[in-house]
């Protein structure tokens, strides 16, 4: 008799041990998903750090699973959360899908253009979310292909974004509107919103005017709003003419901003 008990003294030490360690897990997972809903009630979310806690707290919760006694009453309460990750895991829906083609060309490295630019640029990233994604194209060089490049495809992480902005450089000409249309294009092709929007940021007047005429029936008939913002263009009648009528044709809107004046560039 005093064997038995010994033995089965020892074996309830056991569940209860394992049962501690179950509900201790379960208590982790609930921390780690209630963190994961805060960032991504956030706004940017950062996608980064939302994916590893959600990942973290499934593995949490299967690590609970396979100790936790069928009996314990806390299963409960890991269903509840298995419900809540699932909820985190479903992708929203883009409403808005958003270019930002920024000129890179060399004029743009004078006065601190470009780093006053990319100030304002990343302050527009953050309109970034869940349902709001952005791209960051830029452009410079020749009048043949290449001249527009996809710094970062549509996405929904800020991160992301900003380290494409921060990657810029200026140098070579100003090849506008066959950039203007290769981002329409791209708005059209791989923007999942319904509303997609460009936003040109330029400070000069476009250098292939030999292809002008056919880059602007392009942009003309894709129906994607071009807004354009004229940065430090000054007196230059061709750079005004060009912005206002990439968002004339387009039914987009036109600003003026200076570089001695960054907030400008931001209400723009």
């Amino acid at each position: 008799m005093t064997e038995w008990l010994t033995n089965s003294e020892a074996e309830l030490d056991r569940l209860e041990k394992i049962e501690r360690e179950a509900i201790s897990l379960i208590k982790r997972a609930e921390t780690q998903t209630t963190e994961a809903e805060v960032v991504g009630r956030a706004e940017p979310v950062d996608e980064t750090r939302l994916r590893t806690l959600i990942k973290q707290a499934g593995e949490t919760l299967a690590e609970a699973d396979k100790i936790a006694p069928n009996c314990l009453k806390e299963r409960k309460l890991m269903e509840a959360l298995r419900k809540r990750l699932e909820a985190l895991n479903k992708k929203p829906v883009i409403e808005t899908s958003i270019i930002l083609l920024i000129d890179t060309s060399g004029s743009m490295s004078s006065n601190e253009k470009i780093a006053k630019a990319k100030a304002a640029a990343k302050r527009a990233a953050r309109q970034v979310s869940r349902t709001t994604e952005i791209a960051i194209l830029n452009f410079d060089g020749g009048c043949t292909g290449g001249a527009m490049k996809v710094a970062a495809d549509f996405t929904t992480d800020l991160n992301t974004l900003i380290s494409a902005i921060d990657g810029l450089q200026p140098g070579g000409g100003t090849p506008m509107y066959i950039s203007t249309a290769e981002a329409v294009k791209l708005a059209q092709t791989n923007g999942r919103g319904k509303q997609r929007n460009v936003v040109l940021m330029s400070d000069g007047g476009d250098t292939c005017r030999s292809q002008k005429a056919a880059a602007a029936s392009t942009i003309r008939t894709s129906n994607i709003p071009v807004s354009t913002i004229g940065f430090d263009v000054g007196n230059n009648q061709q750079a005004q003419s060009d912005l206002v009528d990439l968002a004339t044709m387009t039914g987009g809107r036109t600003f003026s901003a200076s570089a001695a004046d960054p907030n400008e560039i931001i209400r723009a």
